[in-house]
């Protein structure tokens, strides 16, 4: 190898290795012995070698937006340092965005450290097995999440995918059952704590039924229209292209793709997103809550192209069921979001959706500003119609 490569990924893997070194003291400080110190560092490890991986996905090259992803953009600027196909751009996005990681991580530590609760922690505190033997609601901590999460995006990687690769139709199906609500519900009856109750399994006010649709539809089309910019600042692969449009090539009547990429999601992904999972972080307030679920939610769909959209839709998902108390809000808006694509692709060729369609894939950038001004108001409503069950949201 070339002096010169090996100087590149030198100066590339020094902050990388300067951002676990922070990670790693964070834990050091947050945990009370070596044993806790090393359950946390496993989830870590984990998550790494999968993001590492995804350098070994032809469809996936370096760019300026993969550039910003950590872990991400050391393995693919290796690959392109390694074949002598990288660019300067994407060597200092890389350098400079480890670096601002660097940084919050050090800050982190520092107040950490700083804080008595964490440095004195007793074991009721730890979130441990004996802790949950005394009450179950210990279960629901920040570790606990994390650990569960882990596990949920590997068998998402290693079994989801090859139910998929096998048939997708069915695959999609097995996945979102077996994979994602399945465990919720065993888990939670093991724990005998009440499923509807806490997965938040309550029938919504007829008010916030009506205002879902005009909170869903727009939203749903400013995030495709974000991603169509997107796709011209940074193209997408065409392998990339032909993976996803597979979704809406299912042998299967118009109905029935309806029920695989819009219901089934849209229930399955609801209840652990949006009923399970937020029970992990309730003691970080609901604002903070929302955005840690909704950063989840993007990383699980394991696709960097469509991470900032899929995180912009989760940050409404979750206000709307943490706000209103009912996880049933989300479901709705999850199958119209997935379901109003499913219809785009049906219908392009109808001479009146060509008023809306640059083509059969894009949107006319004008539907940008009714689709905010609707989704504005629709919102603001829905905040006022849901101001009783603000109160009992974490209940």
């Amino acid at each position: 190898m070339p002096i010169k490569a090996i100087l590149i990924l030198l100066a590339a893997m020094l902050p990388l290795a300067t951002l676990f070194a922070a990670i790693l003291l964070s834990i050091s400080t947050f945990s009370r012995n070596m044993k806790e110190a090393r359950a946390y560092e496993q989830p870590l490890l984990i998550v790494s070698m999968i993001m590492a991986m995804i350098s070994f996905l032809p469809a996936i090259e370096m760019n300026s937006l993969m550039a910003l992803i950590p872990v991400v953009n050391i393995a693919l600027l290796f690959k392109a340092v390694m074949i002598n196909d990288y660019q300067v751009l994407h060597l200092m996005i890389t350098i400079i965005s480890t670096l601002v990681l660097d940084v919050i991580a050090i800050w982190v530590t520092i107040k950490l450290f700083n804080t008595e609760g964490i440095l004195f922690r007793s074991d009721d505190d730890s979130g441990g097995i004996k802790s949950i033997k005394k009450n179950k609601r210990n279960f629901f901590n920040p570790y606990n999440g994390l650990v569960y999460y882990t596990l949920a995006l590997l068998a998402l990687y290693y079994i989801g995918s090859r139910w998929q690769m096998q048939d997708l139709a069915s695959g999609l199906i097995k996945t979102q059952i077996i994979l994602l609500a399945l465990p919720v519900l065993v888990i939670l009856r093991l724990l005998k704590m009440p499923v509807a109750k806490t997965l938040r399994l309550k029938l919504p006010s007829l008010k916030q039924i009506v205002l879902i649709p005009f909170i869903a539809i727009p939203a749903t089309i400013l995030v495709s229209l974000l991603s169509q910019v997107i796709n011209v600042i940074y193209p997408f692969p065409e392998n990339y292209l032909e993976s996803m449009g597979k979704l809406f090539e299912l042998d299967l009547t118009l109905w029935g793709s309806f029920m695989v990429v819009a219901v089934a999601p849209g229930i399955c992904e609801e209840l652990l997103f949006r009923g399970f999972m937020p029970r992990f972080f309730e003691k970080y307030g609901i604002k903070i809550n929302i955005v840690l679920i909704a950063l989840l939610f993007a990383a699980f769909h394991l696709d960097p192209f469509r991470f900032f959209p899929v995180f912009l839709l989760g940050l409404i998902l979750a206000y709307l069921t943490l706000r209103s108390g009912s996880i049933v809000n989300s479901m709705i808006f999850h199958t119209l979001n997935n379901g109003l694509a499913i219809f785009i692709m049906a219908f392009s060729g109808s001479a009146w959706l060509n008023y809306f369609m640059q083509d059969q894939e894009n949107l006319r950038y004008w539907v940008a500003l009714p689709a905010a001004v609707i989704l504005y108001l629709a919102l603001k409503t829905f905040h006022k119609v849901t101001f009783k069950a603000d109160a009992s949201c974490a209940e």
